[in-house]
C-alpha cells in the first residue's frame, strides 16, 4: 500500500473512530442493561460550514447481550479531488458485570475504491482468531505486535459500550476519566479520556435536547503495530483537538454525543447529533 493511500486510510479510520467515541462513554449500569431494547443515534459530519457525511449506530440489548451495528459515509468536494468513503463496523457479544467482552467484529470500508476489511473473533478479551486484508507491510521500522498486545482488548466497535458498577446519578464528571485499550485488526492502540469541564446547550429545533452536557478530551495513543514517523499517525497522536459532549438522556443509565468536534488541518471537522433515541422495555426517551 502506498504512503498516501495508508495515510489517507489512517486519516478516514481515525475520523470515524472519533466521530463514534463518545458512546463508549456511556455508563450504563448492568443491572439495569435488560431493561432495554435498543439505542439508536444518527449524526451528521461536517467540515466548517460543509457537510460531508453521516454515521448511523444501532445497539441492541437482550439481557446481558449486545450487539452493535455502525454505518458510516463521507463525501468530501475539493478544488484538487473527489473523496468518498464508507465505513460499516458489527459487533456482538456479552456484558459481564463492568467487563465488556467482545466475542465477534466486522469491519469493512470503501475509500474511493480501496477496500479494507477485518474478521476477528475474541474470548475474555484475548483476540483469538485475526483476519485483516490488507495485511501489514514488513518495514524495520513498523513497531511489533507482541501476544500481549491481543490481551486485555475490545475491537473498535465494542470500545463504544462501557458498564459501570456506579448508580447512573454517580458522579456525572467521571465518564471522562478512562482509558480504553484498543485493537482494530492491524494496530493496538488507547484512547485516553480526561474530563474538559461542564457547558449548557440549547437545542436548535422543537423537541431537541436543552440542558448540561459533560465536555470530554480525547487522545489517540499508538502502542503496537504502527509506523511512529509516518505523517498521520504523528499528527493524529499529537492531536489535542479532539472534543466529545455528552447528554443525559432522562430516565435511563445512558449518556449519548451531542457534539463531537476534531480539529484537522485548516479547521475542524463537527459531528452533531440529529437523533438521539433509546426504546426501553418499560420506558423510553428520546432527543431530537
Amino acid at each position: 500500500m502506498s504512503t498516501l493511500r495508508r495515510s489517507r486510510s489512517l486519516a478516514v479510520r481515525g475520523l470515524i473512530a472519533a466521530a463514534l467515541l463518545p458512546l463508549a462513554l456511556a455508563p450504563a449500569d448492568p443491572a439495569a442493561t435488560a431493561d432495554f431494547g435498543v439505542a439508536r443515534a444518527s449524526y451528521k459530519i461536517s467540515y466548517g460550514s460543509y457537510p460531508i457525511g453521516q454515521v448511523d449506530a444501532l445497539l441492541r440489548l437482550d439481557g446481558d447481550d449486545y450487539t452493535l451495528s455502525i454505518n458510516g459515509s463521507t463525501n468530501w468536494v475539493t478544488s484538487v479531488f473527489f473523496y468518498k468513503a464508507t465505513a460499516s463496523l458489527q459487533s456482538r457479544g456479552v456484558i459481564q458485570g463492568t467487563r465488556i467482552l467482545p466475542a465477534e467484529y466486522a469491519l469493512g470500508t470503501n475509500e474511493n475504491g480501496f477496500q479494507t476489511d477485518v474478521q476477528m473473533s475474541m474470548k475474555a478479551g484475548a483476540i483469538k482468531a485475526l483476519q485483516a486484508s490488507p495485511e501489514l507491510v514488513e518495514v524495520p521500522d513498523r513497531i511489533p505486535i507482541h501476544p500481549g498486545h491481543r490481551r486485555d482488548v475490545v475491537d473498535p466497535a465494542s470500545a463504544l459500550i462501557v458498564a459501570t458498577d456506579r448508580p447512573s446519578t454517580g458522579t456525572i464528571t467521571d465518564v471522562c476519566n478512562r482509558t480504553i485499550h484498543v485493537f482494530d485488526g492491524w494496530q493496538r492502540y488507547d484512547v485516553r479520556l480526561a474530563y474538559r469541564g461542564i457547558r449548557t446547550v440549547h437545542g436548535m429545533r422543537s423537541g431537541s435536547y436543552s440542558g448540561d452536557v459533560v465536555v470530554c478530551s480525547a487522545r489517540y495513543v499508538p502502542v503496537a503495530g504502527h509506523r511512529p514517523d509516518l505523517p498521520a499517525v504523528k499528527d493524529m497522536a499529537a492531536n489535542e483537538r479532539i472534543e466529545v459532549w455528552l447528554a443525559p438522556v432522562e430516565g435511563t443509565p445512558l449518556m449519548l454525543p451531542f457534539r463531537i468536534s476534531v480539529g484537522i488541518k485548516g479547521g475542524d471537522v463537527v459531528i452533531t447529533a440529529g437523533e438521539l433515541i433509546v426504546t426501553a422495555t418499560e420506558r423510553q426517551a428520546s432527543v431530537n
